[in-house]
């Protein structure tokens, strides 16, 4: 995965693209000083924020190596004029080599204080920044840092440089990888509304108004798997196919002792599925929940997205599980401000987010608008939420009802 996001890095190298943090006003409840200390002895902390790629001269091969150097963390005394101007140019492209992959920045003016954090993908996911402010409470209320006893540098050693070169597979493994090598992956795209080379990032935002967290108590499958289903079935309406194509990404955490690793653990898997009419919503939700269950043990995928064509062209799924929800720390929420990113680009063809939120759930489309306009977007936004609604409200509506374009649910 980090090999993956390097090369998409490197063909838009001066993109913002792969940058995760952001800059957050401090409640002044909460002591600055002693905030900024514990930032520092958290990112001390983690091994991966030591993080450098390099070229091996020996064999021309890209290389990671953990240095114990860090960033030296001081407050930054500026006035509201320099701190407005400073804030358009935080968000940069990283060095990609020789260099660690994050920053970290603190600054104090007449009205206020922020945090800056910048941290490139190839060294945190999602789950990673949810682990650095929890990390973040515990140092910031005096608590002692436990040595990690299972660290991103472990998980390297013990399950990859450590792995056997050749690794066994069954049949049916081999039949998948031959499936996905002859699969047409623009049957499973939209039509392209552009044939364009602006570079241009869009994106749309749609409430999903029907469903609370709640639905899901009692179920033997939670948010990614529901709304996973949907958006299979979205993507089969929307272009009028018997069958569903997509890549989603789990977040790698498949044992207890990952729950708590800073790095980028994600693992995307291919996912293909045949939409059998006679199916209920429930009976598919169930074979999807078992697909995903079976690829969570295994983690087979991104081997076999980064050794061929699909990686970067196909629909791309991922439920973000409380990751855009804002950071409490003592009690007092961090406030993100609205920071200049113009250098952000497209990456991804069509990429279907869930983000899940106190207040709710939110479908979030990101896609590539040298390809897509809104209105292809919206399409199959509306596609989308009509089918979430219908499964929630009738689990033993058929498939081919929902694939109708009438749905009476």
């Amino acid at each position: 995965m980090q090999r993956g996001i390097m090369d998409l890095q490197m063909v838009h190298a001066k993109s913002t693209s792969w940058n995760l943090g952001g800059l957050y006003k401090i409640d002044p409840a909460l002591d600055f000083e002693r905030l900024v200390k514990a930032v520092q002895l958290v990112i001390n902390h983690f091994a991966v924020f030591g993080t450098q790629f390099f070229i091996d001269e020996a064999t021309i091969e890209l290389r990671q190596r953990f240095v114990k150097e860090r960033l030296p963390l001081s407050i930054e005394e500026l006035s509201e004029e320099a701190f407005t101007k400073m804030k358009d140019t935080l968000k940069q492209p990283f060095r990609l080599f020789n260099a660690l992959m994050y920053r970290a920045r603190a600054f104090r003016t007449p009205s206020g204080c922020y945090l800056f954090f910048d941290f490139h993908h190839t060294i945190v996911d999602g789950t990673s920044i949810q682990i650095f402010f929890r990390t973040l409470e515990a140092a910031y209320q005096g608590q002692s840092l436990p040595e990690s006893c299972y660290d991103f540098q472990d998980i390297l050693e013990r399950e990859f440089y450590a792995a056997p070169d050749v690794k066994p597979e069954d049949a049916e493994a081999v039949a998948f990888k031959d499936f996905l090598a002859d699969l047409d992956l623009k049957r499973y795209l939209p039509v392209p509304d552009y044939d364009t080379n602006r570079d241009k990032k869009d994106d749309l935002f749609f409430p999903i108004p029907e469903l609370s967290k709640s639905y899901f108590v009692g179920k033997n499958y939670g948010g990614n798997v529901f709304f996973m289903t949907a958006a299979l079935l979205a993507q089969a309406r929307l272009l009028g196919n018997d069958d569903a194509f997509l890549v989603w990404t789990y977040n790698g955490r498949n044992t207890a002792m990952k729950l708590s690793v800073m790095g980028p653990l994600l693992h995307d898997n291919p996912l293909h599925l045949q939409l059998e009419e006679t199916l209920t919503a429930a009976e598919l939700l169930q074979k999807v929940n078992d697909i995903a269950l079976q690829q969570m043990q295994v983690l087979p995928g991104t081997e076999v997205i980064m050794d061929s064509e699909i990686d970067g062209n196909c629909m791309g799924f991922i439920y973000q599980q409380e990751l855009h929800s804002n950071p409490v720390l003592a009690g007092k929420t961090l406030v993100p401000e609205a920071i200049a990113d113009p250098l952000s680009a497209s990456s991804d063809v069509f990429d279907i987010e869930i983000w899940e939120k106190p207040e709710g759930f939110l479908l979030y489309l990101d896609y590539d608008g040298n390809r897509y306009s809104a209105g292809t977007a919206s399409r199959f936004g509306r596609e989308f939420l009509q089918i979430s609604t219908c499964m929630a409200s009738e689990p033993q509506v058929k498939v081919g009802t929902l694939l109708k374009k009438q749905i009476s649910c």
